[in-house]
Parts: structure tokens; sequence; C-alpha cells
């Protein structure tokens, strides 16, 4: 079976050749065919049919991008690893003799010629796939030497593991100098024929045990910890596992099953959880799911139907993206394995896709795609849809509840959103009132979805929330009355005069001095007014905006020539896990000049980022702009105008 399998891969090598060799001369650039599509458009493509530098013989493998955006290919019939610059540029080839043909692992960045085959230390055997570790070493899945191999970020061999690597024993052995072939076989850590690779956010690596119809998942230095599947149609069976990607955040495994045209999921500790394609379930002749009864999916070009689908790949959001092989496309689906877009360039006079074989997602959305029949690996930008916001973020509201709308430039986008330090990212609608908040400063955050599943980045509006007017003072009481003063006494009566003669007349009695008339009591003076209530203390200043985490210090651009490097330093408050760096001129339709990747950026650090000057500028400024992902998984942009002297 093995030498058949050889004998029909050098064949299509043979075969595929002249085609490829004409189609990459032909190509200038790709367009997408159907206005489905629109959203996804091909940018530029790098690689070409040969042996030297740069150069695939015929059959590209499987791909990954380090944290510098540099990418790695193996070359399957040319037993070597190709590595290019972010920018597709060649960067440098490694393989036994691949300098000037002597036995021994040798780098080469010019001269470069077909890498010699065998089982010794760092030598490969039809080398399927390659993927890149957290701390930078590259692990590639040795696919007739029935082993895995790994290599530092400076093509040095580092060790080879496999069952008998070392001696030829019968068990799992590392070996760091002399090595050999591993045994195949079906015990946990032994390999048959392994074609795919992956390495999840946690250091564990997975691999597609490919003529085991199963999956072995290993620790960061390669030990195995557990395989899942085995030979059939039914749940959790494979009939060649092709490929294997861990999803972000959750670390759960998805996994091609090539000859049943569908793709399985598990659980991170080797559960199947369930099988997407057509008839899976029943044989009915559309899209279906199973998790306990499953069966053979049926092959054919249907939207979410699969044909011999080999790489696959998941991004920051969980969208799953698979290599359709023989309908010459990459098929998108939802998270919950759902199909929601196929990716395809035209016909062959636009150079379309001959025979994708892996598919790899950049940080910003972008996809690379190994165009293996072609001998090229394309690179596919992501049409983001870019959010704007209404309601009170230019003035201050009364409103506890305000509500806001939104919009985005692909009509048909769903929104997801957040006040920060609020509540977490949820399905809104397009009009959205926010619950009851306290007065203070707020930040609302919005990121809208198209109908292909494409993430655009956050959109923030800062508004305040004013504090409710203090009630009035409580009028003071009324004074009290004064009391009435006492009556004055009654004067005496004088005494009678005597009886006799009439004498004079006694005096009358003094009246009795009138009663002083008490003093007025005094007015009860007027109550206070209540003071004014105080006002409401300004809430805490929302945490600053994506763009205020991010900082670029740039050089004095002075003329800039084509192959020149542009030194920037980027900072970050937040920290960064992966991101680009992109400079465009000013010109209307912002003609790309540079670009960078930034990868593992830890708060409060800077870093000195390198971008190589791809194109001559037509206008006098420059756009220097940041797409990247934070350390907590949060995507966030940043942009600023610079003059090129």
């Amino acid at each position: 079976m093995i030498a058949t399998t050889r004998t029909a891969a050098v064949d299509r090598r043979v075969r595929g050749r002249l085609a490829g060799a004409i189609a990459v001369v032909a190509f200038v650039c790709l367009t997408i065919a159907a206005s489905a599509h629109a959203r996804y458009r091909p940018s530029y493509d790098f690689g070409s049919f040969g042996t030297g530098i740069g150069q695939f013989g015929g059959l590209g493998g499987f791909l990954d991008v380090d944290a510098d955006g540099n990418v790695y290919a193996t070359d399957i019939f040319g037993h070597r690893v190709n590595k290019f610059l972010p920018t597709g540029e060649p960067a440098l080839t490694w393989g036994w003799g691949v300098s000037d043909g002597a036995a021994g692992l040798q780098v080469c960045r010019s001269a470069c010629r077909a890498g010699l085959r065998g089982a010794a230390a760092g030598q490969l055997d039809e080398a399927t796939a390659a993927t890149v570790a957290p701390d930078g070493t590259v692990w590639i899945a040795d696919h007739l030497n029935h082993r895995l191999q790994r290599f530092s970020p400076a093509s040095r061999f580092l060790s080879a593991s496999g069952w008998g690597v070392v001696d030829g024993s019968l068990e799992w052995q590392v070996c760091t100098t002399v090595c050999e072939a591993g045994r195949p076989g079906t015990q946990l850590g032994q390999f048959t024929q392994p074609q795919g690779i992956d390495v999840g956010d946690d250091g564990r690596i997975g691999v597609a045990d490919t003529f085991n119809d199963r999956i072995q998942v290993l620790d960061a230095d390669g030990a195995p910890l557990f395989a899942a599947g085995s030979s059939g149609t039914g749940p959790g069976q494979f009939d060649r596992a092709r490929a294997i990607a861990f999803v972000p955040g959750t670390g759960e495994i998805v996994a091609t099953d090539r000859n049943n045209h569908r793709y399985l999921r598990f659980s991170p500790t080797g559960t199947f959880l369930r099988a997407s394609g057509w008839g899976v379930l029943d044989g009915t002749d559309a899209f279906q799911q199973c998790t306990s009864v499953c069966q053979r999916g049926i092959r054919g070009s249907g939207f979410g139907q699969l044909g011999t689908p080999h790489g696959i790949a998941v991004d920051a959001h969980g969208y799953v993206y698979v290599a359709d092989k023989d309908n010459q496309r990459i098929v998108k689906f939802s998270p919950d394995d759902r199909p929601v877009a196929a990716i395809a360039p035209g016909g062959p006079e636009l150079g379309g896709f001959r025979e994708p074989r892996d598919v790899v997602v950049l940080p910003d959305g972008d996809l690379l795609v190994n165009d293996s029949e072609n001998s090229r690996i394309v690179r596919i930008d992501a049409v983001e849809p870019v959010v704007t916001i209404s309601g009170p973020v230019d003035q201050p509201t009364s409103d506890t509840r305000p509500t806001f709308s939104f919009a985005a430039t692909e009509g048909a986008s769903s929104f997801s959103c957040r006040l920060v330090g609020v509540t977490a990212f949820a399905p809104c609608p397009a009009v959205f009132t926010t619950p009851e908040l306290d007065p203070g400063t707020h930040r609302l955050e919005v990121r809208a979805t198209d109908a292909e599943g494409i993430v655009g980045d956050v959109a923030a509006a800062d508004f305040r929330v004013l504090a409710p007017p203090p009630e009035p003072g409580r009028p003071g009481d009324d004074g009290r009355d004064g009391q009435d003063g006492a009556p004055g006494a009654d004067g005496q009566d004088g005494a009678p005069g005597a009886d006799g003669e009439d004498g004079a007349p006694g005096a009358d009695g003094r009246d009795g001095a009138p009663g002083r008339d008490g003093a007025p009591g005094e007015a009860g003076r007027d109550g206070r007014d209540g003071a004014d209530g105080a006002p409401g203390r300004e809430g805490p200043r929302g945490p600053r905006g994506p763009a205020g985490a991010l900082r670029v210090k740039l050089p004095k651009l002075r003329t800039v020539r084509v192959g020149a490097r542009i030194r920037m330093r980027v900072r970050s408050t937040d920290g960064i896990r992966s991101g680009v760096l992109t400079v465009r001129d000013g010109s209307p339709r912002g003609r790309l000049i540079a670009r960078a990747a930034i990868r593992n950026l830890r708060r409060h650090r800077s870093r000195r980022v390198t971008a190589i000057v791809r194109a001559k500028p037509r206008s006098r400024h420059a756009i220097v702009s940041v797409r990247a992902r934070r350390s907590d998984g949060e995507r966030v942009a940043f942009g600023l105008r610079a003059r090129i002297r």
C-alpha cells in the first residue's frame, strides 16, 4: 500500500509540472468570480515550480506562520522546508544537501537544490506539514519516516520522536544525534504515515495519524497523551484523517476525514462531539450533522458539501476553514459547524485554485492558501465590515438608559456589543438600548459579522450619563405668633367725703394708670431654603480605547525606495498576542507600501518592527495602521498619518 501511494503521488507530480508552471507564469492577480464571494479578495501569490529557493517540486505541503509573520511550507517532493518573509519573498530553504548536495543538513539562501531523502537526523522523506510552536520551534510531520521532527527557529535540528527512532526498538523514543526511521504501528505515540500537524494555545501538539485513521495529541515536548478515532464511517471514525487544528480558547479539536468527505469535532480530551457534511446523518442529499449515528458523507460541490477535504484551520472567533481540494475552493463554517461561505477564485484564465491542500488564517483575518498543483501560496484578503455608532456620543445625556443605533458597510451584517465593565460581548440589535446605568462615563464597543462570517474590528464610543438633578430643599417652618400682653390693673376708687356741712367736694380719686401693653412677640424668622443637593460625582473613567493601547514611533520617512527597510517601534500597554502593521500611501486607492507582523508583545513593552518597502508611494503622505489582537483576545486597531519627506 505504501509503494502504491508513493507511485500515485509521483504520477500526480509529473502530470502537474507543466500545467503548474504555465499557470504560475501566467498568473498576475486573482479575481473572485461571484459577487457572493466579493468580501474575500485575492491580494498576491508567491512560490513557483522548481528546486530553487522558495520553489516547490510540484506539490506543496501544509503551512504555518510564526510570531513574526514568516511563512513555513514543506516541499513534499523536494524533501525540504521553505521559509518566506511576511511579504512573500523567499528567506531560506533547509534540508539535507539543499546547498551543494552534500550528505548533511544545510540551509541555502540563494542557489538551492532538492533535498536528499532519507531517515538520518534532520533528513526528510516527503515531509507533508509544518507548524510553529509558541516558542518558535518548528515541528514537521515526516510522512514516510513515520515520525515527527523538531527544528529551532534558526533551522537547526533539535530532535525526532516516534517509535524506534533511536535504535529500532518497539517503544516510543526521542533521538537528538543519531536517528533512524520510526517503526509504523498502532500503539500510542506510534505513527503510520502522519500527514497533518498543529500546535494549540497551550503548546499541545496534534497529529493527523493518517494511515492509522486517528488523531493523536502530544504534550509540548512531544510525549504522547492520547489518541482518538478508528477506521470506519461511524461517529468518531476516519477513512484517512488528513489534517488537524485546535480551536483557540476552547482547546477543542477539528480534523478532516478525507475519504468520508466530512470533518469531525472532538473535545479537548478526545471525546467525539459531532461530524459535519452532506448526508452524514441519514444519507439525505443535504448538509447534516451527526453525534451518535453517523455515516459516510456524500461527495459533491453543493453549499457546504466537501470533496476529499484536506487542510483545516480555525480563526480566533471559532470559524472553521476547510481546503475543499476536489472543488477547488475553501469552505467556511460557523463556530457550530454550519456552512457560511465558499471562497474560490475564478476559472483557470483568472488564476483559479488547482487542488488547494491547506489554508491558514492570519491574525488580521486574511487567508493563506496552499494552491498545491500550481506550486504557489495565495494570499486572500478579508474585507471586514466597518461599524458606525449613532446616539448620544457627542454630548452628555440625562437618560440612564440611552439608545444607540449601528450601521455596517456590509448591509447583511449582524452585531454584537458590550458595555465595558458592565456586560460581556453578546448579540444585539441594530437599535440597542442599554440597561440602567449609573452616572458617569461609559464605553460601548460594537463589532459586526457579515453574511460570510467575516468579523470586523471593534468600534467604540464613549458617552456620559449625567447625575439626576437634586431634590429642592424643604421650606422653613413659620415663626410662632408673639403672646398678647397682660391687661393693666384697675385704679382704686377715692374715699367718700364726711357728712356735715357741705364741705368742698372731695377730690376725685385718680384714675389708675392704664396697664402697659405687653411687648409684642418677635416675628418668627423665615425658615432657610434647603441647600441644593451636591452634584453626583463623575463616574470612573472608562478603560482606554483600542487606539489608546497602542503607540507607534516612526522614523522620519524620507524618500522611500522599493527594498528599503522602515524601522518602527511599537509599544502596547495592554499586550498584543498577534497583529499586522501596514504602511499605505496617501493616494485615494491607498496603495500598500510595506507590511510587518507583530506577535507576542508583552504589556508595557515595546518592540522594533521592520517593514520592507514593496511598492513606490504615489503621494507625499503615508498611512500607518495596526490591526492586532490584544492579550485578552479583543481585536484592536490604530492608525496615524505621516509625511514622506
